[in-house]
């Protein structure tokens, strides 16, 4: 999946929370036209890499190596982010980066659910994702197990859908 976003902070806000954190140890190498900083979680043998460009920052996370690019556009600071729905804002290694308005409300740019170019927001693309896990899951377990599946509470942003609570 990918979606972009606006945030809240700036890409100087984002540098300097990459770079001194209490949740992380930060690791600075400065190369041509580039500074890299590896994060390292402090409990746990964890890694994620920032890249910072001139004029944004892509981080890799630490295990599925999803991306979240973060660059100025209009005025404004955008973070894109390409990886798993789970994934999303939910990384151990990240800087706090505070959507304007509500995440629900941005559109799903690129998703293995929709055809190319379909446009679907974030609050229909969970209810599609947790559609189709059901499905993938209905398929696995006995007719029996399926209402024991019904009654188990949801992942990821299918809770946040259904409070449905703004991030302002």
């Amino acid at each position: 999946m990918k979606i972009q976003f606006t945030i809240r902070e700036s890409l100087n806000d984002i540098i300097d929370q990459l770079s001194n954190s209490d949740f992380w140890a930060s690791q600075i190498q400065y190369l041509p036209g580039k500074k890299i900083i590896k994060i390292r979680d402090l409990a746990y043998d964890l890694e994620a890499i920032a890249e910072i460009l001139p004029k944004e920052i892509v981080i890799h996370t630490a295990w599925s190596n999803f991306t979240y690019r973060i660059f100025q556009s209009g005025g404004k600071v955008c973070c894109e982010y390409e990886g798993a729905f789970r994934g999303l804002l939910e990384q151990k290694l990240l800087p706090h980066l505070t959507p304007v308005g509500n995440l629900l409300d941005y559109e799903v740019l690129e998703s293995s659910l929709y055809k190319s170019g379909e446009r679907k927001t974030l609050r229909e693309y969970a209810r599609d994702n947790e559609s189709q896990r059901r499905l993938r899951e209905q398929g696995k377990v006995s007719s029996s197990a399926i209402n024991d599946f019904s009654k188990r509470h949801s992942y990821g942003f299918a809770s946040y859908v259904k409070e449905d609570s703004p991030s302002n």
